[in-house]
């Protein structure tokens, strides 16, 4: 719902997940405040879902890199001027131009959140954030993975984590971070780093003594 910033925004709402977003008048240039204010958008809604889920990921972002970036603030502010419109098809033509952006980071967001799901697959990566399976693949098609090489990606990331953190078997880390297959982890992890896990995890715990005794 839009509110005007200098008035008091009730949210004595049971259960209610309130995400703030402060915008300037510019950045929502063509939205009539008076008729925006008010508005109610389902969180249901596939341009609500998108913006939920790309805050997320840009919210992270800045927490590392100190700023929101500025095309991150640019996009965010066209999906809110998207949902202040009454009607929901206008609303959809209107965040037409940042879709492809924010869709790919949407579920790139949901994938980083349930990695360690091994029944996780595109519809239900899709399905979260409002589109279609078929959309998802498209989304990702103009990318240069596809999204079973992003899922590997975010799961072989945390499995070096797990090696480089702690004692646990390399079966129990393979299933832990979303592998169903041990030999399919082992295989992609010797692919991608040259040295199986159990070798990967000896070479860094070496070095780090190494590094510890100097």
């Amino acid at each position: 719902m839009l509110a005007r910033f200098d008035r008091t925004l009730d949210t004595r709402w049971v259960d209610a997940d309130l995400l703030l977003i402060r915008l300037s008048r510019e950045s929502l240039r063509g939205v009539d405040p008076g008729a925006a204010i008010g508005v109610k958008q389902p969180a249901s809604s596939s341009v609500m879902k998108l913006l939920l889920a790309y805050a997320r990921t840009a919210w992270r972002d800045a927490g590392v890199t100190g700023a929101l970036a500025p095309i991150a603030d640019r996009h965010i502010a066209e999906l809110v001027a998207a949902l202040c419109l009454a009607d929901a098809e206008d609303g959809a033509r209107r965040a037409r131009p940042v879709l492809a952006a924010t869709r790919l980071a949407a579920m790139r967001e949901v994938m980083r959140r349930e990695f360690a799901n091994p029944c996780l697959a595109m519809r239900d990566v899709a399905a979260s954030v409002g589109l279609s399976e078929r959309t998802g693949h498209l989304v990702f098609a103009a990318e240069a993975k596809s999204f079973l090489q992003e899922l590997h990606d975010i799961r072989l990331r945390h499995a070096c984590e797990r090696l480089r953190s702690g004692n646990s078997r390399v079966i129990d880390i393979a299933y832990a971070v979303g592998f169903s297959d041990a030999s399919h982890f082992h295989r992609l992890f010797k692919q991608r780093y040259s040295h199986s896990p159990a070798e990967w995890r000896t070479q860094r715990l070496i070095g780090s003594s190494v590094t510890s005794d100097a």
